[in-house]
C-alpha cells in the first residue's frame, strides 16, 4: 500500500509542468521610449545593460517600476499572469498537475519583454514600441501549409499541402499603419510523398502564383490587414504509372481579397493566416467564380528604415 502512495505521489510532483519547468527566477527585458528612464524595480536580483534586463522572483505581487519623466517621479504596476507551463497541465495531465502548481509562485509569469512610453498625459507598457511613420520593413515568408479550392475542367478541388514562398515591402504612412505590396507563390506539395495519387496512378496538384496589395494595422502584438489580390491559379494532373499518359494542366487567372492576420514572437519573427477568396475567374471568359487560398505562414519583418 506504501508503494502505491509513493508512486501516485511522485506522478503527481513530476505531472506539475510549472514545478519542473519553471525557475524560480525570471528574467525580464524593459526598453522606454527616450523621454523616460526607468530608475529600480522592486523584487529585482540583478540588472545590467543600462538597466534593460532585470531578474525577478516569481509572484503572484504586481512589481513596481519606478519611472523618471523630466523631473516627475512616476510608478508603473506590473501584473503577473499565470504561465504556459501552468496551464499545460490541462494538456498533459488533465489538470491534475494544478493542484500540485496551486501555491508555487512559480506558476507565475511576468511579461517577459516590456515597451513602456507616454501616450497623451499617461504612461503605458506594451510588448513593442509603436512603429512609427516612415518605416520601412522588408517581409519574407514561407507559407508552410497550404489549401486551396481550385476550379477544374468541370468542378472545384479542394486539396491541402505545404512549402511556398511570400515576399515584399511594408510602409508605414503612419504611426501603426502600413500599406504591404506582396508577391508569392504556394503549393499544394506533399512531404514526403504525393498525398492524391489513386490506386490508377493518377496525382493532381494545385499551386497559386499571387499578388496582393494590402492597408494593414499594427496593433500591440497582432497586424491585421484587408485588401485586394490577383493570382494565377493552376491544377496539374499527372500518372505514375501510365507512360502514356498526357499531364493535364488547367490554369485560370481570378481576382479577390486578401486578409491576413499575424501575431508577432519578436521583434522580426510573426505567425500568420493568410485568406485570399477569389470571386471572378478569367479564362476562356470572365464568369463568377469562387475559390480560394489559405496558408498558414511563417513571416520574417526585416527593417530596412526604421
Amino acid at each position: 500500500m506504501n508503494k502505491i502512495l509513493l508512486i501516485i505521489f511522485t506522478g503527481l510532483i513530476f505531472s506539475s509542468c510549472a514545478t519542473v519547468l519553471n525557475k524560480g527566477v525570471q528574467k525580464i527585458s524593459i526598453t522606454s521610449s527616450e523621454e523616460i528612464d526607468v530608475v529600480s524595480i522592486d523584487s529585482s536580483l540583478k540588472s545590467f545593460n543600462q538597466h534593460s534586463t532585470f531578474y525577478l522572483e516569481r509572484s503572484k505581487k504586481p512589481v513596481t517600476i519606478e519611472l523618471q519623466l523630466d523631473t516627475v517621479r512616476k510608478k508603473l504596476f506590473l501584473k503577473s499572469h499565470n504561465s504556459i507551463a501552468y496551464w499545460a497541465n490541462i494538456f498533459f495531465n488533465y489538470g491534475i498537475g494544478m493542484l500540485v502548481d496551486k501555491d508555487n509562485p512559480k506558476r507565475f509569469d511576468y511579461p517577459r519583454r516590456i515597451y513602456i512610453q507616454k501616450l497623451d498625459s499617461n504612461i503605458v507598457a506594451s510588448r513593442f514600441s509603436l512603429t512609427t511613420k516612415g518605416a520601412i520593413n522588408w517581409h519574407i515568408a514561407l507559407p508552410h501549409v497550404n489549401f486551396f479550392y481550385v476550379a477544374t475542367q468541370k468542378e472545384h478541388r479542394s486539396s491541402e499541402g505545404f512549402w511556398g514562398l511570400e515576399s515584399g515591402l511594408d510602409y508605414f504612412y503612419m504611426d501603426g499603419r502600413f500599406i504591404s505590396v506582396y508577391g508569392g507563390v504556394a503549393t499544394d506539395f506533399f512531404v514526403p510523398v504525393p498525398a492524391a495519387v489513386d490506386i490508377r496512378g493518377e496525382y493532381q496538384s494545385s499551386t497559386g502564383i499571387f499578388v496582393n496589395v494590402r492597408n494593414n494595422h499594427r496593433t500591440g502584438s497582432f497586424d491585421f490587414g484587408y485588401g485586394l489580390a490577383y493570382s494565377r491559379l493552376s491544377r496539374r494532373k499527372t500518372n505514375n504509372i501510365d507512360s502514356t499518359f498526357i499531364p493535364e494542366i488547367k490554369r485560370n487567372s481570378t481576382v479577390g481579397l486578401s486578409l491576413n492576420s499575424s501575431y508577432r514572437f519578436g521583434e522580426l519573427f510573426q505567425l500568420g493566416l493568410l485568406y485570399q477568396p477569389y470571386f471572378i475567374r478569367f479564362d476562356n471568359k470572365v464568369a463568377a467564380d469562387y475559390q480560394h487560398q489559405i496558408s498558414i505562414e511563417l513571416i520574417w519583418k526585416i527593417p530596412l528604415r526604421r
